[in-house]
This record gives C-alpha cells, sequence and structure tokens, in this order.
C-alpha cells in the first residue's frame, strides 16, 4: 500500500467504492437517437421518455433551451467546446436548469453554459445540471464542463448514488456579477453542491471523482449531506475575484458543513481560495489525506463548530497533507496559517507538512489548536509526528485545555520526502523527489495506475534546476514509461518513499489524468435518426 498507516482507509471507504462499480455497471436500453438540433433534442428526450430508456447523441453545435431528461437516458456529445447546451437569453423559466436529470441517467461530453451574463440577476435563477429528489439515482455525469451559471454548477439534491468524474465547473455567479454584497441571501454560488436536507433519510452516496472546480461565487464544492467521497482534483480561486463588501465571507475550494458526515477527501488539490482551501464545519467522521493545500486566504485545512456553535466536531483523522503558504489574500482574519482546529472529540492530526517557505513568511501559524476565543474542548484526541517549519509567529500552538489528549509540539526528527509530478501524457511521466534525509542520495518513488501499484523505482536522472531549490545534488529526478494500457481515462499518482522509513507523501502535481485514445470512428449520420 502506498502508506500502511492507512489500513484504516479501506473499510471507511468500502462502501463507496462498490457504489462506484454499481452505478458504472447499470444497463441503460433502448434506442439510439443522432440528433443535431434543439427541437430534435426536446424530440428524442421525449422519445426516450415514452419507451423507458435510450441514448441520445447529440453533434457538434450550440443547443438553446432548458431540457429535462426521462429516466435511464444516456446522452454524449461530440466533446467539451464542441457541444453546447445553453440556456437562452432572458430566459424567463425560474429555476430553470439546463439540464435536470431523472434516475438512472449518464451524461458526457458536453459544455454547458448558464448564460449569465444575458439574464436578469433579480429572478429567474437556474444551475447547469441538477439532480433533484432521486433517492437511488444511479447517475454519472462525466467529462463535462459547467460553466457562468446562475445557481450552482452542478446541484444534487436529496439524491442518492450519483457520480462526477473529470467535470469542469467555473465561473458560477458571484458579487460582481450581481454588483450587491448581500451574498449571504443567496446570490453567489458554488461549483458543485450537493445537500440533504436534515429530515431526508436517505444517504447521499456521492463520488466526486478527478473533477476542477475554479473561480466560482462561492465554493469550490460544498457539501450539506452525508457518505460524500472526493478524491482527486483541483479547487482553486473560488471566491478570489470577489469583492466582498463586508469583507467576512470566506470561500474555500472545499467546503462542508452540518449535516454532512463520513465525509472522505483524499488526494485534492486546493489553492488560491479567498477563505480556506478546505474548510470543515461539524464534521462527524471526516478523513481528509494525501491532499495539498496552499495559497489560501486564511488556512489550508480549518475544521471548526457549526456556524451555531452548537456542532464541534468528532471523529476526524487529517493525515499526509501538506499545508504550505496560506494568507496571500488581504483579509480582516488575523490568523492564518496551515492545518487549524478549534476543537472536538477524537481528532487526529499525523504524518502532515506544514511550512512557509516565502521570504516575508506570511503564513503565520503551522498547526494551531483552540483558534479562536469560544472555541469548544479538545478530547481524547491525538496530535503527533507532523513536520512545520518557517512560519512567521509559530509552527505549534495551543490555546486550549485537553482532555485526555496527545499532543506533541516538537517535529517528528524525520524530514518529509517531497517532490514534483512535473508532466504525464499516453507515453510516460516526469518529475523528481528528494528527502534531506538521503542527502545528494536518490530515494525511491512509487507509481500507481488506477490505485494499483505499477512500478516501484530510483530518482536519480540529473536535474540541474534542482540546485536553485537548496536541494543537496541534482539526480533526484524520474521518468517512467508507462506499460500497454487499455483505452480511456487512467489516474496516475506517485509518492515519495520516505528515508529511512515514514510517511510516503504523494508528490505536488499528482494525481494527474491521462488518455489512451483508439482510432476515431465515422462521423455519426446528421439529423434526427432512430436506430
Amino acid at each position: 500500500m502506498k502508506n500502511d498507516n492507512l489500513k484504516f482507509k479501506i473499510i471507511f471507504t468500502i462502501g463507496i467504492i462498490g457504489l462506484f462499480f454499481s452505478i458504472y455497471s447499470t444497463t441503460r436500453a433502448g434506442s439510439v437517437y443522432y440528433v443535431s438540433t434543439a427541437s430534435e433534442f426536446t424530440a428524442a428526450l421525449t422519445s426516450a421518455g415514452a419507451a423507458n430508456g435510450g441514448a441520445i447523441y447529440l453533434s457538434a453545435g450550440e443547443y438553446l433551451g432548458t431540457f429535462i431528461v426521462p429516466d435511464n437516458i444516456t446522452i454524449q456529445g461530440a466533446g467539451i467546446g464542441n457541444t453546447t447546451l445553453k440556456r437562452p437569453d432572458y430566459s424567463s423559466i425560474n429555476n430553470g436548469h439546463v439540464l435536470s436529470l431523472g434516475s438512472n441517467c449518464q451524461v458526457s461530453e458536453l459544455t454547458i453554459d448558464g448564460n449569465k451574463t444575458n439574464q436578469n440577476y433579480t429572478e429567474n435563477f437556474g444551475s447547469g445540471i441538477i439532480v433533484y429528489e432521486q433517492p437511488n439515482a444511479h447517475d454519472v455525469i462525466e467529462d463535462i464542463e459547467v460553466k457562468n451559471t446562475m445557481l450552482d454548477g452542478i446541484l444534487i439534491i436529496n439524491s442518492s448514488q450519483v457520480i462526477l468524474k473529470n467535470n469542469h465547473t467555473h465561473d458560477t455567479v458571484g458579487y460582481n456579477d450581481i454588483n450587491t454584497h448581500n451574498v449571504r441571501a443567496g446570490q453567489a454560488y458554488n461549483g458543485i453542491k450537493i445537500m440533504q436536507h436534515p429530515d431526508y433519510a436517505v444517504p447521499s452516496y456521492v463520488d466526486v471523482i478527478d473533477c476542477v472546480s475554479n473561480d466560482n461565487g462561492l465554493d469550490g464544492i460544498e457539501i450539506l449531506s452525508s457518505y460524500v467521497n472526493v478524491k482527486g482534483g483541483y479547487y482553486y480561486g473560488n471566491g478570489r475575484n470577489q469583492n466582498f463588501v463586508d469583507n467576512n465571507f470566506p470561500c474555500a475550494g472545499i467546503f462542508s458543513t452540518y449535516p454532512a458526515t463520513n465525509v472522505i477527501i483524499d488526494g485534492v488539490t486546493a489553492y488560491s481560495n479567498n477563505g480556506n482551501g478546505i474548510d470543515i464545519d461539524a464534521a462527524n467522521n471526516l478523513l481528509i489525506t494525501n491532499s495539498h493545500s496552499y495559497l489560501n486566504g486564511i488556512a489550508g485545512i480549518f475544521i471548526t463548530n457549526s456556524p451555531d456553535g452548537n456542532v464541534p466536531p468528532a471523529n476526524v483523522t487529517i493525515i499526509g497533507n501538506k499545508a504550505y503558504n496560506n494568507d496571500k489574500i488581504s483579509y480582516e482574519f488575523n490568523i492564518h496559517g496551515g492545518i487549524f482546529v478549534s476543537g472536538g472529540d477524537n481528532i487526529t492530526v499525523t504524518d502532515n507538512f506544514i511550512y512557509d517557505s516565502q521570504a516575508n513568511h506570511t503564513q503565520l501559524y503551522g498547526i494551531y489548536l483552540g483558534c479562536y476565543t469560544g472555541a469548544p474542548a479538545l478530547s481524547n484526541s491525538t496530535v503527533n509526528n507532523n513536520f512545520s517549519f518557517g512560519n512567521k509567529t509559530a509552527d505549534y500552538s495551543f490555546n486550549i485545555t485537553p482532555i485526555n489528549c496527545s499532543l506533541s509540539s516538537t517535529n517528528t526528527t524525520n524530514t518529509p520526502s517531497y517532490g514534483w509530478l512535473d508532466y504525464a501524457n499516453a507515453i510516460h511521466i516526469t518529475g523528481w523527489a528528494y528527502d534531506a534525509d538521503a542527502g545528494v542520495n536518490p530515494i525511491n518513488v512509487k507509481i500507481y495506475i488506477d490505485e494499483t501499484e505499477a512500478a516501484n523505482i530510483v530518482a536519480n536522472i540529473s536535474k540541474p534546476d534542482l540546485s536553485t531549490f537548496g536541494i543537496q545534488g541534482i539526480n533526484h529526478g524520474f521518468d517512467y514509461i508507462f506499460p500497454t494500457l487499455a483505452v480511456g481515462k487512467h489516474i496516475i499518482e506517485v509518492y515519495a518513499i520516505n528515508t529511512p522509513t515514514g510517511y510516503n507523501y504523494e508528490l505536488s502535481g499528482s494525481p494527474k489524468t491521462i488518455t489512451i485514445v483508439e482510432a476515431i470512428p465515422p462521423a455519426a449520420p446528421q439529423g434526427l435518426s432512430v436506430q
């Protein structure tokens, strides 16, 4: 395994892994439709719905309208940027979502444009894609771009068993679009929102895999639900260009709050968000691991109680993450740092790498427990084996009275290994890895393809540019040629092997997704047709 001390994670995630394969194995039967206009698309949806299923292929072009998709429908475009579903100018449809999915649907290979610049900002809002009250949705949304929406880019409400994979959501409506600071009234929106009303009994079971969500009016992802797995992906620039008048509305790369429970955040990269990289309120059964969070306005990882103060975090594990160079935005908060935990019960913070490498060291704290007045108590918790350095005020700060805790305010003596996965294509990957404990000697890297270990190689290729980073020696590069891979997308992860032992950190820039392609098939016939 990548790290033996993550074996407990298998038990935690087994339900979600089973979900992934069950959704992809669901069969969608029925006729096949090839369409090239919005009216043909609407007619195909009606016909396939009446037949209880079908597959619709959209040729390249722009399709104006808002579309309701019946159950058991597959929709595939000609590729992102080629096929675009677009909300019409100044649409009079209130809550007119561009695409509303029924259950057992699959949508892929297209762009959804909410056309926010040509809408009425006082009413008639709509998201890009919505899955609403589908208790057994079995929906797959894959290889989709969603942009310029008046509500959240992708909105999952009271629905269970949904997969979001390789999607890009960006530029949802925000303060600058509306020209008002009243964003708390619901006028700035997320790239992805997964929500569950407190009285709704069905857990969500949603996987968000290798998605990108950036430059949205609010958060990259907002989670108000249970059993959500965020694996890989990039969440950046959210709220970054929003001129909030009251200056107290932090936007995050990933934000989760009550009633969210049983959430996994694994291998994500969150950076340059105007608030926190990963912001979790009132967490219960939460795992954050193998993630990088940097250049955010407040903290890399922020764990606190619910907004009303009544629900403290519990059963939280923060392990194997990197949080560095946060506090890059002028902000009214006077606490900025790597990992903040207000308090809670059964909190574990271990094997994390927190630092500030900037010349002016604006990241104030490395790890800060009890980071504000009135924070809840910290009980039955462990903080150890972390490596924190270069922070302006303190590498460790404990402003809290612990109850039955094991808290270490000193660094592990083992310097973490680190590096970058610089480049990946369908043929090979390149990068470098280094461990100060090994000095000029090279270390090994482990390479995983689709969660399976593919190679354990020595990073000993010359990389002269490393000499500018204060690294001992220059022979720390690697270049790995892939074996024959199946056609399709593959997730590549690379981990630096710690010397002499210890936590194996995932390289910055990892994971990456590559695509193995086959010969292009003949073009589909034009016009509405049925096979």
